[in-house]
């Protein structure tokens, strides 16, 4: 223990008692966290390296501090932050264990949110791979490639596993789950959401012709597909995990097909985004739109559709990065030409008019002539709501009004689309997706059917 005497000598004692090694803890009542020395600590420096460190600071000479006495200093707190490391590991208990009582709140909160940070250039590295011991034996070479210090690699692998462990099988939002254990701010939350995500789905980020893609690229995309490709998107299961990906949503895009197999609705929809997009007059990649609309689009509808495979899905980003952003770029296409693109192109879809096969969005507001995903077709009651409207007159955008009969003319409408009974149609007739309303009572209210001879 290194007490400090209050002599006319303590000076020269203390320095002896430090360099003789007599004692070797020393006590304060509060605690005193040294925030500097905790990152000289988290971020690998040895006793040795944080001694030159210091050494080389004004106050080191402003107050004779000697190289031992410096490095008895430092290894003095190393010791300390040795022992709150154990509590550290467990943040919410560590926020409210007596044991920890002498540092306030706000500090421990600090020491947690220092602890538990992250560099990118790792991240990036480690984003894609299984956290495996063969992995954490091969962090000496990452961290060359990462100019890092190997004891920093290690806290941050050992952190990144320790998140995936606790949250992957957590039922509700990953970022939220993250941010409820591990007392962290959202960014940062954020950032072991989307390496536990990745990670979870084992999307393929490591070819080389990835390795331009940065980590915050990766949490962005990460943070789309969580917000619109996962089960939680639908909100309608509130016990599933955040990283798992809705396979019904991956099953529905398969009905785009026909968005680049039909001739006449690739057509339309070319001449459609060609002429979205000549409302801009900046707009400069007209010509190149018209002559490649083709395999663009067929990349896009072709990779929504793989990605019900679990190898597709694994290739999403190599996918598009080959398949879409290098022709893209081959056409020397700007950022803001993308993104006008895209929006055009997606806008555009929700327009084109129903065919079998076609799906609409669920994603999108609700427009039961539309297209876009992509709610799943109902094109059996949308032609009947048309022709209850032709028959009574109402505007299309009065379509709601029509909802009810049409609903009750739908039975007798497929009898007559299956060539079949009336009981052959209501029960033999294959139910075309899982979200499908069966109205098993229409019977008991009779109402006016609408139907059209063909």
């Amino acid at each position: 223990m290194v007490l400090l005497f209050p002599c006319r000598n303590a000076h020269t004692l203390n320095t002896q008692l430090l360099l003789g090694k007599m004692l070797d803890v020393t006590v304060t009542s509060p605690s005193f966290i040294d925030m500097d020395m905790f990152d000289l600590w988290i971020e690998g420096f040895s006793i040795q390296e944080a001694r030159v460190k210091l050494q080389a600071m004004p106050h080191a000479e402003e107050f004779s501090m000697s190289p031992g006495l410096l490095e008895i200093h430092i290894r003095d707190h190393y010791s300390q932050f040795a022992v709150l490391e154990a509590g550290l590991r467990h943040p919410d208990s560590f926020v409210q264990a007596c044991a920890f009582n002498q540092l306030s709140v706000s500090t421990r909160k600090q020491l947690i949110q220092k602890y538990y940070s992250v560099d990118e250039r790792l991240l990036r590295e480690l984003v894609g791979r299984k956290l495996t011991n063969k992995t954490r034996r091969e962090l000496s070479e990452i961290t060359e490639r990462c100019e890092l210090r190997l004891p920093s690699c290690k806290r941050q692998f050992d952190n990144l596993l320790c998140v995936v462990r606790r949250t992957e099988d957590l039922p509700g939002r990953l970022v939220d789950n993250i941010q409820a254990l591990f007392l962290l701010p959202p960014w940062l939350s954020e950032f072991y959401a989307a390496v536990v995500f990745i990670i979870t789905n084992r999307f393929e980020v490591s070819k080389r012709s990835l390795s331009y893609i940065t980590f915050g690229d990766l949490t962005y995309c990460a943070g789309q597909l969580m917000a619109h490709w996962s089960v939680l998107a639908k909100d309608l299961k509130d016990d599933s995990s955040g990283v798992d990906l809705d396979l019904q949503f991956f099953h529905d895009i398969k009905e785009c097909k026909p968005l680049v197999e039909k001739k006449d609705y690739l057509d339309r929809h070319k001449s459609m985004v060609i002429r979205t997009l000549q409302e801009n007059k900046e707009i400069k990649i007209l010509p190149t739109v018209e002559s490649n609309f083709k395999p663009i689009s067929k990349a896009i509808v072709t990779i929504a559709c793989g990605l019900s495979q679990a190898r597709e899905m694994q290739d999403f980003f190599l996918d598009i990065v080959e398949k879409i952003v290098g022709l893209m770029r081959a056409l020397r296409w700007s950022t803001r030409d993308v993104r006008l693109f895209f929006e055009a192109y997606a806008t555009t879809a929700t327009l084109l008019p129903l065919a079998k096969g076609i799906c609409t969005g669920r994603t999108t507001a609700c427009n039961p002539q539309g297209n876009g995903q992509i709610d799943r077709p109902n094109g059996t009651l949308w032609s009947t709501i048309q022709l209850e409207l032709k028959t009574k007159g109402p505007q299309i955008c009065h379509w709601e009004s029509a909802l009810s009969d049409a609903l009750y003319s739908i039975p007798p409408l497929l009898c007559v689309s299956t060539n079949a009974t009336p009981h052959e149609g209501m029960f033999q007739f294959e139910r075309g997706t899982s979200c499908s309303l069966v109205y098993t009572n229409l019977a008991n209210y009779p109402r006016t059917c609408f139907a059209e001879r063909t």
